[in-house]
């Protein structure tokens, strides 16, 4: 039986607004990062905080974090937070409503995604589509994922880390990223390009699979 993968789809011509509470936190002196994600296991949220901390501890009043999304791992992660200076610059939006995931994509200059599963998920392929600097980790993964995305992003679009746990190699890829803002800049326009060439509008995608159906069906009679 023949097999055909497909790219999801995004809107990319959607503009994300946001609240005046949120865009008063958004600075343009300091590194925006966004970390997007269900705060559950396997997303990478406590190896964020830590090199969201460690980049803090190494260039103080340089950066400033965005989490959007909630779940269990909300609580440690807050924890990890306490008894340091970084508890205000680091922020717990909770679900937020899809029009202002894209507009923090739009808005923010570096997104994190550190999930262990794959990295080609819906709201990933929106910030390339978006065209925003991200860091992923590199592939194989668990169960050889995201060697798709290494095929699709090639090594000067998105910055890899060795593995979703490498807090180190976040770190250091942060403070890099915020010390290069002409670099941050060329690989947010790489990265909208090459999303340009494979990543589809939802009609698109929809388009293409009645296409498909249409086929099936007439070969059938």
């Amino acid at each position: 039986t023949p097999r055909r993968m497909m790219i999801n789809g995004v809107a990319p011509d959607s503009r994300g607004d946001l609240p005046a509470e949120i865009t008063e936190l958004i600075t343009k002196d300091e590194t925006n990062i966004l970390f997007v994600a269900r705060l559950v296991e396997d997303k990478g949220c406590l190896a964020f905080i830590d090199a969201v901390r460690a980049a803090m501890d190494a260039a103080p009043g340089r950066f400033r974090a965005f989490v959007a999304g909630s779940g269990p791992f909300e609580a440690p992660m807050r924890e990890k937070l306490k008894g340091t200076d970084h508890s205000d610059r680091v922020h717990f939006l909770g679900q937020v409503p899809h029009e202002q995931v894209l507009g923090l994509q739009q808005n923010c200059d570096v997104y994190v995604s550190l999930n262990q599963m794959c990295n080609l998920t819906n709201a990933n392929l929106e910030a390339m589509r978006t065209g925003v600097c991200m860091i992923i980790p590199a592939a194989p993964g668990i169960r050889g994922i995201d060697v798709d995305t290494d095929e699709l992003m090639p090594t000067d679009t998105i910055w890899r880390i060795r593995n979703s746990e490498d807090v180190a190699g976040l770190r250091d890829a942060l403070i890099h990223l915020d010390s290069n803002p002409d670099e941050r800049r060329q690989r947010a326009e790489a990265i909208f390009k090459r999303a340009s060439t494979f990543i589809p509008s939802w009609d698109e995608r929809v388009n293409a699979e009645m296409e498909l159906l249409e086929q099936l069906a007439a070969a059938k009679t």
